[in-house]
């Protein structure tokens, strides 16, 4: 079985939207029943049928287990097998990396070309493995806010991710040099000189990552989606590229 993501606020925002827009109270409270939840539903008192809705969906996020993100993804399946749509959802369901199927069931998107949700994976495992605990944190940061559709934060954190692996590494790998070196680009050219960053080719494409990350940065307004998901693909690959390259130095 895949193991699912959670929505994001956009993702749930819009389903939210459908459902209270198509469905009467009793048809609400009918589908609530269905998934053992009409009594948080009804609990909530005389609240907005809208309210409502989102608090439930807000009570399955939160609780994050596999279980409640399945019952959560069947609800908003349940809005489009009966017929209902909203042009929005299904461009905020892809960004969270999720596709409606033929039959209106949300399934996640599977890519045999980019599979970034590995290769997040294998970084993930390896920043935990070396203790790396601020880039993680910096990550997770860009994850969520790239959920919510924050695209400038989300860039920031991505920078301050990167920054924050090569830093990591520097250290690790060269620590009595590294004590004399400001954190940032000084760090990355001692990768360079050590070897650890392999010639000008390597050394220009991790700077020219850093000058394109830092062109659009935190400044509202002028980042976007796609912008936003090539940061992410080209961050990703070359902290799992550095990453793993950190481990065949240490064995």
């Amino acid at each position: 079985m895949t193991k699912l993501k959670n929505f994001s606020h956009l993702t749930l925002s819009a389903v939210k939207e459908i459902l209270a827009e198509q469905l009467t109270n009793a048809e609400l409270e009918a589908l609530f029943f269905k998934y053992k939840l009409l009594d948080t539903y009804r609990g909530l008192g005389i609240a907005s049928k809208k309210n409502k809705i989102m608090e439930i969906f807000h009570y399955l996020s939160t609780k994050g287990d596999e279980g409640s993100l399945r019952i959560l993804s069947e609800i908003v399946s349940d809005a489009f097998k009966e017929g209902y749509y909203d042009d929005n959802v299904e461009r905020f369901l892809a960004q969270d990396g999720y596709k409606l199927n033929d039959v209106g069931e949300i399934i996640p998107i599977v890519s045999s070309t980019v599979d970034t949700v590995k290769e997040e994976g294998l970084v993930e495992t390896l920043l935990d493995k070396y203790r790396f605990t601020v880039a993680k944190k910096h990550l997770k940061q860009s994850y969520d806010n790239y959920l919510d559709g924050n695209w400038e934060t989300s860039n920031a954190a991505l920078r301050s991710f990167l920054q924050d692996v090569f830093d990591q590494i520097s250290l690790l790998l060269y620590a009595d040099d590294v004590r004399k070196i400001k954190t940032g680009g000084a760090r990355r050219q001692l990768l360079q000189e050590k070897g650890f960053i392999v010639g000008r080719s390597e050394a220009d494409l991790v700077k020219s990552f850093f000058t394109f990350a830092s062109g659009k940065g935190s400044h509202p307004g002028i980042s976007s989606e796609p912008d936003c998901r090539l940061r992410r693909y080209m961050c990703i690959a070359l902290a799992s590229y550095y990453l793993t390259k950190l481990e065949e130095h240490i064995l």
